[in-house]
């Protein structure tokens, strides 16, 4: 068994490929399915644990790390594995694509030879079809698709045998005639008693004295039914009554068979044990009753049937011992909740609440401690709790404390810098003020300069791209002497 099989149940083989094809795919996602196997323990300890917040804490952890470095790691590389196989069917389609045009046109060319032959030699048929057809109506024949296909002995045998067909037909209509007027006469006379005839009846190759006997027997049948009938009546009217008697009366007694005396006899005594066993129950439900309302007291269920049927000494036992757990469990309760307001609870509507830090725990979390156990474990999480609550508000503050202080130093050395260039860009502009006014007449220089005059064009084109780009150079001096 590989080690994918405990992740991976699917095989190659269930989608028709090869063994080779199953261990190329496992193994590219093998790597990923050890780190599952190595987080097994780990798992099966956080599932088996208690439900707690160090528990719960470490079940988030292990699910991030199984969705980072087990599923979308596998993801990633089967999309690329079936982005290969994708390429590789466009290619095979391709291939196919190509294959069926270069050869769909030459059966084209062969076809339309077979069809022109095939078309002469279905209108000979259809000829042929039509005329035997005609034929075989006027004989009283039923036409079928392939006359047109018989050779000539075959249909004139076909022919022949309609011809002997409908002789046959007109003497045995004549015999028919004759066996059904006696056949009618047989069938009016046992039709009211016909339900009680046994077997099927032949009228074909029936004769006078078979049907004398078969009536005999069938009056016979009538009578023997209607007594039947008689007697299944009185059975299904004393199995009605007795329906609900069934678990008072002796199973061995077939009282459909009794007389009417004995019959009444023995439904009386089934009446009598039912009412006895009413008695008794209802003097059980009273006492079943009784112990759940004993029961509900001490906020205990105990099914209605199980109550009704516990002996009584097995009763005093179990609601001794129900009272003393309750009187345990209260006595824990009182104990946590003094545990709680010993350690900064404050009681508040279903529950205890926290004053320091924000933490509830509702009424239900410590009503009901079965063992002292369960109430040392619940002050350790509390305490627990606490401890880390007041630990992380005492990180909280000292954050903000430090962050203050760094926002106060960053402010102040931001003010600082600001006066030092404000103080420097004034000692620039002082210092720079002559050369300023020599940039000035410069630049406006610039725009005085005499240009020549010329008659060729590019000539012309340089001038007056040099009169731009001087006029340019005029514009940016004058613009940053004004920054």
């Amino acid at each position: 068994m590989s080690n994918t099989d405990s992740l991976v149940a699917v095989k190659a083989s269930d989608y028709n490929l090869s063994e080779e094809k199953e261990k190329e795919a496992l193994a590219i996602i093998s790597p990923y399915t050890q780190k599952m196997i190595t987080m097994q323990d780990e798992f099966t300890a956080i599932i088996n644990g208690p439900k707690d917040y160090a528990n719960a804490e470490a079940a988030a952890n292990l699910r991030i790390s199984i969705k980072k470095n087990v599923r979308l790691p596998i993801s990633k590389e089967i999309d690329k594995f079936s982005l290969e196989a994708r390429n590789l069917t466009k290619f095979y389609s391709a291939v196919k694509k190509e294959c069926e045009s270069n050869c769909k046109g030459k059966e084209a060319q062969l076809k339309e030879i077979e069809d022109y032959v095939e078309k002469q030699k279905e209108e000979e048929q259809n000829r042929l079809q039509e005329e035997r057809s005609a034929e075989i109506i006027s004989l009283g024949g039923i036409p079928n698709g392939g006359l047109g296909v018989l050779d000539e002995t075959t249909y004139n045998l076909v022919i022949s045998g309609l011809k002997a067909e409908n002789k046959k037909k007109e003497e045995e209509a004549k015999v028919k005639a004759e066996r059904d007027a006696l056949e009618q006469t047989w069938i009016k006379k046992l039709s009211p008693i016909a339900e009680y005839v046994t077997g099927d009846v032949d009228y074909s190759t029936l004769i006078q004295e078979t049907f004398d006997i078969i009536y005999e027997r069938a009056l016979e049948g009538k009578k023997q039914a209607e007594a039947i009938a008689r007697a299944e009546h009185i059975k299904e009217v004393r199995v009605g009554e007795m329906s609900q008697l069934l678990q008072f009366i002796d199973p061995a007694v077939d009282y459909a068979i009794l007389t009417d005396d004995e019959y009444t006899m023995f439904k009386g005594e089934a009446l009598k044990a039912k009412k006895e066993k009413e008695e008794e129950r209802a003097k059980l439900d009273a006492i079943a009753k009784d112990r759940q309302e004993k029961l509900s007291k001490i906020d205990c269920v105990l099914p209605f049937d199980e109550c009704r049927d516990m002996s009584e000494e097995a009763w005093l036992t179990l609601y001794n011992k129900l009272q003393k757990v309750k009187q345990d469990i209260a006595i824990r309760c009182q104990d946590a909740m003094d545990f709680l307001l010993n350690n900064g609870f404050t009681a508040i509507e279903a529950g205890m609440s926290a004053t320091d830090y924000s933490h509830f725990i509702g009424f239900n979390h410590f009503n009901g401690l079965e063992s002292d156990k369960e109430l040392e474990t619940f002050k350790t999480v509390v305490l627990a709790t606490k401890d880390r609550e007041l630990k992380l508000i005492q990180e909280r503050k000292q954050a903000e404390k430090q962050a203050r202080e760094l926002q106060d130093a960053r402010e102040l050395e931001e003010k600082r810098k600001a006066a030092a260039a404000l103080e420097a860009e004034e000692k620039r502009k002082a210092a720079a003020a002559p050369d300023v006014e020599k940039l000035k007449v410069f630049a406006q220089m610039l725009l005085e300069i005499e240009f020549p005059v010329v008659s060729d064009t590019n000539c012309m084109k340089l001038l007056k791209d040099s009169k731009g780009l001087l006029a340019k150079i005029n514009k940016y001096i004058l613009d940053n002497l004004k920054q």
